[in-house]
């Protein structure tokens, strides 16, 4: 019999998954991914969608339990390489990082963008932030 735990319990970090699974899917020239669900993560689906780093996503779950996974698929350039070359966690759950969006420079020269949680909208591109002014937890780059 296994002995109680001590302390908290450790959840599991949704946004650090979908971005190390975009990074690894797309060096192994997979087409889709599967990822659970979360508001966070739909949101940034809706981000990576809108900005064209993938080609789209399906909800998808079994029987009473539907849609509680997303099938994101990947896109790929002429030449079969992914959109998608880095994808990085940049704010964690141990270290918050927040930034005003005055003093964020753009990501990668306009190349890439930063994914930003914001308390009013939610997660949002670098770009459409400068445009509301809002500024947030900086959760990660995606180019």
């Amino acid at each position: 019999m296994r002995p109680p735990r001590m302390g908290k319990r450790m959840g599991f970090d949704h946004m650090s998954a979908l971005l190390s699974r975009l990074n690894v899917a797309g060096r192994a020239g997979k087409a889709t991914i599967k990822i659970p669900r979360s508001l966070e993560i739909q949101q940034t689906i809706n981000v990576l969608l809108k900005e064209g780093f993938i080609r789209g996503v399906t909800p998808f779950g079994a029987g009473m339990y539907d849609h509680l996974y997303y099938k994101v698929h990947l896109k790929f350039d002429d030449k079969g390489r992914p959109v998608i070359k880095t994808a990085r966690r940049i704010s964690k759950p141990g270290r918050l990082i927040e930034v005003e969006i005055k003093t964020l420079p753009p990501c990668m020269n306009g190349l890439g963008i930063f994914l930003l949680k914001t308390r009013k909208h939610g997660v949002l591109s670098d770009k459409d932030a400068r445009k509301l002014q809002a500024d947030g937890e900086l959760l990660g780059l995606v180019f």
